[in-house]
């Protein structure tokens, strides 16, 4: 899965994973590695799931477009 934003290459993974959770639709989990780590700043938005603990969020920022919150990782 390769994801472009801006004209720029953001995500490219071989290794990413949908994950199926119960009433909700797929979401594609990648290894930190495959993004442009640059493309991403930590964003103040904080929430909490009962079964895989307190996920952090990061807006994407190409150039003068953004997304906020586009992405969420759970560090622990």
């Amino acid at each position: 899965v390769r994801a472009e934003f801006g004209g720029r290459t953001v995500l490219d993974t071989v290794r990413g994973v949908l994950l199926h959770e119960t009433a909700l639709l797929p979401r594609l989990y990648v290894p930190e590695e495959d993004l442009d780590a640059s493309a991403f700043e930590p964003s103040a938005l904080t929430t909490h799931c009962p079964f895989k603990g307190d996920a952090t969020y990061r807006t994407l920022r190409v150039g003068d477009r953004h997304v906020p919150d586009a992405l969420w990782a759970y560090p622990d």
